[in-house]
């Protein structure tokens, strides 16, 4: 017995799943959106630094990075809130002279990607960013780099997509899908049993779970990346702060607390659902962001948290349609791919491509099946 029916099923209600099903809703579709959670944006899209940096994008999606930014400008107007979208600009620092060669290529290799970045030296970065260590031997800066606060973005845009018609389901996990004899999806969860001619999946880490059910399997591994924030503090730093390592994400909020992140790893499992900092992680990472900014070693941490984060082996999102199985889609970012940076795009283009069967960006090189099929099963 089917207890509800809508045109799209969208599960997940992380940034990704919300923007898709906003986007789907204002095309005119009937949207039911499902989250196993107590409300949207509890896992990887609520927990995360909320830094908006489009110069620490692996190349192969530096273009959607471009449009992402792009969507962030106009992105509060279109949904009908003010989602807090600051774009100050952004240091990529370098500490050593081997680190500051290597953010010099990386700079060049952008450029190719039609990203370009301003290379400029030690000196020059501190007469824009006083705060900055003297051992800091120059940086990358790039203007559209940004930051918002994570967790308030996501409960907006779920907002918008109910104004829209959106109805979402929280505490309601799915168990499995299972195609119908002539087209559309039964999805069977812990509230009772939906029907929908088109299913998306944007569930993250378990996302590979839900799309086994449909005979496809794709390599995930579980990364749980932790966050600080510190005690409110008067204007210290005016950009977006990342490292060229890759270790080191630093703002500030317009409240005064800075945000300390770069994916440093906690501890926990899928099976407990447990997920916690760890000192070695904070003090790692405070050690780091001291190094850079020597002011930070004087202000208390007051607040830290560790959350899910699923991670693709190639490091970049799967973007398309769930291959076999015609109607049902998937999305979903990874730590490397920026996951939060892109996903109000994502959402879009596969909206786009749900509606219409095409996109305005093209998705085809992000599709699972560039996974090999005998893909083995990787071990959470």
């Amino acid at each position: 017995m089917v207890d509800k029916k809508a045109d799209v099923l969208v599960i997940g209600g992380g940034i990704i799943g919300c923007s898709g099903a906003f986007f789907l809703a204002k095309n005119g579709k009937e949207v039911i959106l499902l989250e196993r959670n107590t409300s949207v944006g509890l896992e990887a899209s609520g927990v995360n630094a909320g830094s908006l940096s489009i110069q620490n994008k692996p190349f192969p999606i530096t273009h959607l990075a471009l449009a992402a930014a792009e969507l962030w400008q106009t992105f509060s107007r279109e949904v009908g809130y003010e989602l807090g979208y600051h774009r100050v600009g952004g240091l990529r620092v370098a500490e050593t002279e081997e680190e500051l060669t290597k953010l010099r290529d990386i700079a060049k290799k952008q450029r190719k990607y039609g990203l370009i970045v301003e290379e400029i030296s030690g000196e020059e970065t501190r007469k824009i960013a006083p705060y900055l260590s003297e051992s800091i031997r120059g940086a990358n800066y790039c203007d559209l780099d940004g930051y918002i606060d994570a967790l308030k973005v996501v409960r907006l845009v779920a907002r918008a997509a109910i104004d829209c018609g959106v109805k979402i389901m929280t505490e309601t996990s799915v168990l499995e899908i299972s195609p119908k004899p002539r087209s559309g999806y039964l999805v069977k969860t812990t509230k009772g049993v939906f029907e929908a001619g088109q299913v998306l999946i944007a569930a993250g880490v378990w996302s590979r779970q839900i799309t086994k059910s449909l005979g496809v399997d794709f390599s995930i591994v579980l990364g749980i990346d932790q966050v600080m924030v510190t005690d409110q503090t008067p204007p210290l730093l005016h950009h977006m702060i990342t490292h060229v390592n890759g270790n080191l994400t630093l703002k500030q909020l317009s409240v005064g607390t800075i945000v300390v992140g770069g994916g440093w790893q906690g501890k926990g499992d899928l099976i407990t659902n447990i997920r916690r900092p760890t000192y070695e992680s904070m003090i790692g990472n405070a050690a780091i962001a001291i190094l850079v900014v020597p002011a930070l070693g004087k202000i208390p941490v007051i607040r830290s948290w560790a959350g899910f984060n699923g991670r693709t082996t190639d490091q970049v999102p799967i973007i398309g349609d769930v291959p076999g199985n015609p109607g049902a889609y998937l999305a979903t970012g990874c730590s490397g791919a920026g996951g939060y940076t892109i996903g109000p795009l994502v959402g879009r283009l596969i909206a786009e491509k749900i509606c219409t069967g095409t996109s305005s960006i093209p998705i085809d090189e992000f599709n699972v099946s560039r996974y090999d099929r005998e893909i083995k099963v990787t071990s959470f």
